[in-house]
């Protein structure tokens, strides 16, 4: 597989080209920092594979933020254990609250999605998380699964 440069690196080098603020140019630099080393603490801690289908193409996984980025404080925001690392697709879902995990790490599929749309995306209704969750991690995942089901009620 080959290696780029970082995204991290790159993503600076363009915010620092561009004619901006330099204050702005400041503050988008700290938060691109900050997504880089969440990412990095994140994909370690899953082995950087995919939690539920152990995929391993870098360009493939996300670092999922259990709790929303834009709900989360600053402090939740860069907080590792408010990370998952997910395939795009399945990424794609749990950001969309249409799948999400039990406390014991297995898959919760929304009534939203059909059997067939599971099986059109490769999804197994078995898969589990690959590694135990810690308590922090539970506790987002509640907060998940509870919008997932207030949004199958709508």
């Amino acid at each position: 597989m080959r290696q780029s440069a970082e995204p991290v690196e790159e993503d600076i080098a363009r915010l620092l080209d561009k004619s901006t603020n330099p204050t702005e140019t400041l503050v988008m630099i700290a938060a691109r920092v900050g997504q880089g080393l969440f990412r990095t603490v994140v994909s370690r801690r899953w082995g950087n594979r995919c939690a539920v289908s152990g995929c391993s193409i870098a360009e493939a996984l996300r670092a999922s933020h259990i709790k929303p980025w834009a709900e989360s404080s600053d402090d939740e925001r860069l907080d590792p254990h408010n990370g998952i690392l997910l395939a795009a697709h399945v990424d794609a879902l749990f950001d969309r609250y249409l799948v999400s995990f039990q406390g014991n790490g297995k898959l919760v599929v929304s009534s939203l999605l059909s059997a067939k749309e599971l099986s059109t995306l490769g999804i197994r209704t078995d898969w589990r998380l690959s590694k135990p969750l810690s308590a922090k991690q539970k506790a987002f995942l509640t907060l998940h699964r509870r919008e997932m089901k207030r949004r199958e009620m709508t």
